[in-house]
């Protein structure tokens, strides 16, 4: 990737969750979601995309903020992308944005989050050669 690229994916991973300022207070810190609340979750990535989208400097993190819940499977929100339809950097800030959720909402060793996470990426939830790099 060149230097740009890169760039684009570390601000667009520190603004992934922009949008959870349009998620209500009590969802941030409950453990457990019913169905509802879980759609009001999955909002904060159309929020954080329409939040930057009218910002030309921003601009580019919108793919990154709006798809990093995506799965290659076609089962991630907000709009159930698959595979290469899915943008590599969000795919990126994705995998990584899982594996911090792993290790630390479950607090696993780092080892076994690793784990985890190849174990969800053969379930389609990431590309499996992206997840070896990152795993890596």
């Amino acid at each position: 990737m060149s230097p740009d690229e890169r760039e684009t994916i570390v601000k667009g991973a520190t603004l992934h969750d922009v949008g959870m300022i349009g998620v209500p207070d009590a969802l941030l810190v409950k453990r457990v979601l019913t169905e509802e609340e879980h759609a009001l979750w999955a909002e904060h990535t159309r929020i954080g995309g329409s939040i930057l989208e009218p910002m030309k400097t921003f601009r580019p993190f919108v793919p990154i903020v709006r798809w990093h819940h995506e799965r290659v499977d076609g089962r991630g929100y907000p709009d159930g992308l698959t595979g290469d339809a899915i943008p590599l950097e969000a795919q990126i800030v994705g995998i990584a944005n899982r594996f911090d959720e792993i290790r630390h909402d479950d607090d696993l060793l780092e080892t076994e989050a690793l784990a985890r996470l190849r174990a969800e990426a053969r379930d389609g939830a990431f590309d499996l050669e992206l997840t070896s790099f990152f795993a890596a």
